[in-house]
């Protein structure tokens, strides 16, 4: 039977039991563990997968039927798997492994048998027809020869030896491998190899050796280990009952067995351990040292879960153990090292690979299993990279890593989801024991963690956790208990999803960023909005990268992309590698228009529907039958396997580069990239953080294709939006803000007051503009209060028709659990609820409810979600018109709880409604910023009514009314919306334990909030560099008009010649004021040497003037002696002689201690004589 052949059909049992149109069929994949079976629409069975008689002979395959009431019937089908010869012959030795030994005459060797089996039934299998294959190239060693009446007669082959055999040899070696090439009856032959072994003796001497064993303990816990086998150096290995091993140097915590196991105590501690053991051979009474080096590291829970994972293949074309993964080569480098290396190398920086776990275990392919070698490794670069990079990464680069190990990959991951019993949803789930795994190649041993994988049934999506746990908050976000629930703080105001997630992405159109996958469950729904001006872009892509449909590799072809085609959004998803299924709008507008455009993809089943920009512009025609084929796609997949089994990494914004051959599936364009930005992308409700990818390349945080919108340039905030998202369009002038709850105004910059309800209050509203028809956007900032048993009605709009029943819609809460209802102007009514959901009385909660014609959703706090896909009744439209809105009075649905909470914000269709007539008065002074609208924009809602409503809240708790000892020293108290909680103050760094909770505050960080941005930043720095050049300028003219006072002074112009003799006493003490220092002034400017010639070598002996100058220098810098750079004057009566002399010098200074005169006078000759000997 080929694949995809239709061998059944149950329409005769549809035709019996009602229209065929309203059943639907499902297989129990309880039943078809490897969705091998498909059902269509019709009823109709089909083959899906090849089918291995081998692997299931038979099978009891379960069909549930239902209809649209609910009725679910079950039919068992039987179907049996008739043999074909699909199995070639498998040959073995007789005995197992055929031994020869060495050093040992060819006649006195024992004769070995080949024989073969097939898997296929006896008509399919002997006898069998043997030859040696063409590669065979060790006939001088070996005989081997056919005898068609062997093993009773299904034919075998007889192996002797030729000649004595020497182990230690490089030629043959330790193995001899002989290609078989064998044929069954019916014809389908290959070739396989068997070996001879050659037996080893004690034929070479041993020296000392050198071992390393690295010890990977989980969480520090690893059990008591036998943890390898001391080395010593020779060439024979079959001998180790011939030696005796004992510690010469050991530590406490090893133990050496006799024959050379060295075993580890429980819990050691991490570090490095030196031994020493001393090796006996008793037969060649031989001695050798073993020196131990063994390295015990600790591996977190974190990084364990953090893990990267491949197969490689162990049997024919793979590896023979284990062991090959850590043999060296000649240049000492063993496959692990090359392999942590190249990761090293791909991940860039210091990051820090470690292969902690080796395992020999099992893969299932489609129709077989195979044996594998199981490598788990993790990386740390500051923090562990996580499982979606390192298992992207060996995709990416398959082919390169394939090289290195010198051996296939059956599989990047180890996922149990693939092949597996649960019906619905599955996860694999990686653990761990602490015992340890020990793989040895001699010199290198590795104790690897006992890790194993195992499949768990259930949809892997995020279920908000009643308390804090590890991963809640991302970016670093503060955990708050709520008792039950959680709050996440986001220190960053750039990031604005409610568990501090980055909201924004932006592409060049040649990056791409890598997340998670999409979750394997039977249902799924994608929702995102984009924005580009190019006609082709990859937004969204997660399916194999690179296919490999050999039986020797786990082949994925389930895929999902999302592309932009000429314009046109298309979408395929493809179940169970089977052709994909196609969705695309033709009929809508283009949407490369550089406008913000939302996407929506839901799989339930079999059904598949694609939604762009909520449907909210789809046309009617005067009898109200709506046409949503501009903005609209449904489609059934063509089998019923309703999972995606994906395990490579979510790709947005383009596709990454794959090495060697590998090919993405072919109906996904490659080339183009998205060159524009992404925001708000949810897979199950889960809100992905756009802002840390796995991987980002060419792609960036944000959005920079916006222009400067949603530039702040204002000291009081870095975002336009001050407590809020913003968004804008390509190149667009008008920012939109998306406010916080609490917070309205234009950029979110004023705080909402809360209000109380009493008995019967309520708040109504006038619309003055039609508001859309075909969707809503209500969201309530409430605590429900203990009244009415946590029932009441929120916010409710609709049509003022005299009383009558009239379209509406209607958010409540009923005993404490989140609910609403619309009632369409066609009298269809939709109901939507978070049924396990209860809220607490005192507790406030954001509740949010969207509706449009495709479906209806219902959330709070922006974890708890709900969604209800809408599909038009007989073509008529879902339309609601609204010219009233209500808030806390039941209305005209029945419903008759009036609201008895508080309210801090309402909003409907993106306007904040004023909860009092007088809340303009939180306008404040301080909060007019420099874009802010010039003046008002005329309410659209504005309040008509008001009862039974009061300012603020009694039921509220707040930092105010728990007094300022409710934080301990070092917190802060601060109101969130959510309530009070105990914080950092703002700029310190928070310090989280491990399940994101604040534990202490460090100290502040160095940074400014201020919101300047780049481009503002740019403008002031090109100003400054301009005003510096400027004065440069200024400077270089100033200093060319200015003429140079001072001489330069050249050494050899100070000259004795100048210098005259007076003896009369008191000389040189007057008349000093015609005296002209200008020349031994300082010059103003640094002398030029340019001009001066080569530097003067000086003497090794002073001058005879170097005193004088000396003197001279003193004097000039005397700080006593009045302005610097001026000798005091000073005149005798009856001399009009301006005289300098040494006694005048010498009257100047007078530090110098009697006696202490610079020697070097005495070489001036004896006129200075009597200045020398002065006292």
């Amino acid at each position: 039977m080929t694949h995809g052949e239709r061998f059944m059909s149950l329409s005769r049992l549809t035709e019996a039991n009602g229209d065929p149109k309203q059943i639907k069929f499902r297989i129990d994949r309880t039943t078809d563990p490897k969705r091998q079976f498909s059902i269509d629409a019709n009823g109709n069975l089909y083959t899906a997968q090849p089918l291995d008689r081998e692997e299931f002979p038979s099978y009891k395959l379960g069909i549930e039927a239902y209809d649209t009431n609910g009725n679910i019937g079950r039919l068992g089908v039987e179907i049996t798997v008739t043999d074909v010869n699909d199995n070639a012959p498998v040959p073995y030795t007789v005995p197992f492994p055929c031994v020869f030994m060495e050093n040992t005459d060819p006649n006195n060797q024992p004769t070995c048998e080949i024989r073969a089996y097939d898997r296929d039934e006896r008509q399919n299998g002997p006898p069998f027809d043997m030859r040696v294959g063409a590669g065979f190239k060790y006939g001088n060693f070996l005989s081997v020869t056919f005898d068609s009446a062997g093993d009773n007669g299904n034919g075998s082959m007889t192996v002797k030896a030729l000649q004595r055999f020497d182990r230690e040899a490089e030629f043959p070696g330790k193995s001899i491998s002989i290609p078989i090439v064998i044929t069954d009856n019916g014809g389908l032959s290959s070739e396989r190899d068997v070996f001879v072994v050659i037996g080893d003796e004690n034929d070479n001497p041993m020296q000392d050796g050198r071992m390393q064993i690295m010890v990977n303990s989980y969480m520090g816990k690893l059990e008591k280990t036998m943890i390898g086998r001391v080395y010593v150096d020779d060439k024979d290995d079959w001998d180790l009952g011939d030696k005796v091993f004992v510690w010469e140097e050991s530590l406490p915590g090893f133990t050496l067995a006799p024959n050379g196991e060295i075993t580890m105590a429980a819990g050691m501690a991490t570090g490095v351990y030196e031994l020493v053991a001393k090796v006996t051979d008793k037969k060649r009474n031989e001695e050798a040292r073993g020196w131990v080096k063994v390295v015990v590291s600790s591996l977190s829970d974190n990084a364990f879960q953090n893990q990267g994972s491949f197969r490689i293949l162990k049997g024919p074309g793979g590896y023979t153990s284990a062991a090959d993964f850590l043999k060296t080569d000649a240049n000492g480098d063993s496959p692990m090292t090359k392999f942590k290396e190249a990761m090293a190398g791909f991940l860039g920086g210091t990051t820090a690979i470690n292969v902690f776990s080796i395992k020999e275990d099992q893969a299932d392919l489609q129709t077989s299993k195979t044996d594998t070698v199981d490598v788990r490794f993790s990386a740390h670069a500051g923090k562990e990279r996580n499982s979606v990079l390192l298992n992207g990464l060996v995709a990416q680069h398959k082919a390169d890593i394939e090289k290195i190990l010198g051996a296939p990959i059956v599989s990047v991951g180890i996922d149990m989801c693939k092949f597996t019993l649960c019906d619905n949803g599955c996860q694999t789930e990686n653990t761990a024991d602490y015992a340890g795994v020990v793989v040895s190649a001699n010199r290198t041993v590795v104790v690897g963690v006992n890790a194993y994988s195992k499949d768990k049934c259930v949809c892997p999506v995020f279920d908000p956790p009643p308390q804090c746990e590890a991963g809640v908050c991302y970016n670093d976000g503060v955990c708050h208990n709520t008792h039950p629930g959680f709050f996440c703080e986001c220190r960053n105001n750039q990031l604005k999803g409610f568990r501090c997630q980055g909201t924004t992405r932006s592409f060049d159109g040649q990056g791409y960023a890598w997340f998670k996958p999409m979750p394997a469950c039977t249902s799924l729904n994608i929702t995102f909005q984009f924005m580009t001006k190019e006609p082709n872009a990859m937004l969204l892509f997660n399916g194999p990268m690179g296919r490999n449909s050999s039986g020797q590799n786990v082949d994925y072809g389930d895929f999902v992309s999302i592309q932009l085609i000429a314009g046109v959004l298309v979408a395929d998803l493809n179940f169970n590698g089977r052709t994909p299924t196609r969705l695309d709008i033709p009929k809508s507008p283009k949407l490369n228009d550089g406008k913000w455009h939302s996407v929506y993809l839901t799989q339930t089943g079999r059904s598949l529907d694609l939604v762009i920009d909520n449907c909210v512009d789809q046309k009617e025609d005067q009898s109200g039958t709506a046409d949503d084929s501009m903005c609209r796609r449904r489609d059934r997949t063509l089998d019923d396997d309703e999972r995606l089994n994906i395990v490579a990494p979510l790709q947005i914004g383009g596709l990454a580069p794959l090495s060697g051959q590998a090919e993405y599936p072919g109906n996904v364009m490659i080339g183009n990239g998205l060159k524009g930005c992404m925001r708000n992308l949810y897979v199950n409700h889960d809100q992905y953080d756009l802002a840390t990818p796995a991987i980002a390349v060419k792609s960036k945080e944000g959005c920079g294709y916006w222009g400067t919108a949603c530039d702040s340039n204002s000291l009081d905030s870095l975002n336009y939006c001050v407590h809020g998202d913003c968004f804008a369009d390509a190149d667009a002038k008008i920012p939109k803000c998306v406010c916080d709850p609490g917070f309205g105004g234009d950029r979110c910059d004023r705080p909402i007051e809360w209000i109380e309800f009493g008995a019967g209050g309520s708040i109504t509203y006038d619309v003055s503009v039609a508001l859309m028809k075909q969707a809503s956007e209500v969201g309530i900032l409430l605590i429900p209060g203990k009244a009415n048993a946590g029932s009441g009605q929120l916010g409710f709009g609709s049509v003022t028709n005299g009383g009558s029943v009239a379209p509406y819609v209607s958010t409540f809460i009923e005993q404490y659990a989140p609910k609403a209802e619309v009632n369409y102007d066609n009298g269809i009514r939709s109901h939507i609820g978070l049924n396990q959901l209860r809220l607490h009385d005192n507790t406030s909660y954001w509740y949010q409810f969207n509706r449009n014609p495709a479906r209806l959703t219902l959330g709070v706090d922006g974890v708890y979600q709900t969604t209800e896909i809408l599909t038009p009744y007989h073509g008529q439209g879902l339309n609601v018109p609204i010219n009233e809105i209500r808030l806390g009075s039941s209305g005209n649905n029945g419903f008759s709880h009036d609201f008895r909470g508080c309210v801090g914000t309402f909003r409907w269709d993106h306007n904040n409604l004023k909860l009092t007539k007088e809340q303009n008065r939180d306008v404040r002074a301080g909060q007019r910023h420099l874009r802010a609208a010039a003046t008002p924009e005329p309410e659209i809602i504005s309040i008509k009514d008001s009862i039974g409503v009061q300012e603020g809240c009694s039921i509220r708790t707040t930092c105010a009314k728990l007094g300022s000892s409710f934080c301990a020293g070092g917190f802060i108290c601060e109101d969130f919306w959510k309530g009070p909680f105990c914080t950092c103050p703002e700029g310190a760094k928070t310090i989280l334990e491990e399940k994101g909770t604040l534990v202490g505050c460090g100290e502040m960080l160095a940074v400014s909030t201020m919101g300047v941005t780049t481009a503002t930043i740019g403008v002031v720095l090109a100003s400054l560099l301009a005003l510096l050049l400027l004065i440069l300028i200024l400077i270089i003219v100033s200093m060319r008009s200015t003429k140079q006072i001072a001489q330069d002074i050249r050494p050899e112009d100070l000259k004795n010649e100048n210098l005259k003799h007076y003896s009369m006493e008191g000389g040189g003490e007057s008349g000093n004021n015609r005296h002209n220092i200008s020349g031994l002034r300082k010059p103003v400017m640094p002398m030029e040497s340019g001009d001066l010639g080569p530097a003067k070598i000086f003497p090794a002996s002073r001058p005879v003037d170097d005193r004088l100058n000396s003197r001279i220098n003193d004097l000039e810098t005397d700080p006593n002696t009045g302005p610097y750079d001026e000798l005091r004057m000073y005149n005798t009566e009856g001399d009009n002689v301006s005289r300098l002399t040494l006694d005048s010098l010498e009257s100047a200074s007078d530090e110098t201690p009697n006696g202490a005169v610079d020697q070097d006078s005495e070489r001036w000759g004896p006129r200075f004589n009597d200045y020398g000997n002065r006292e």
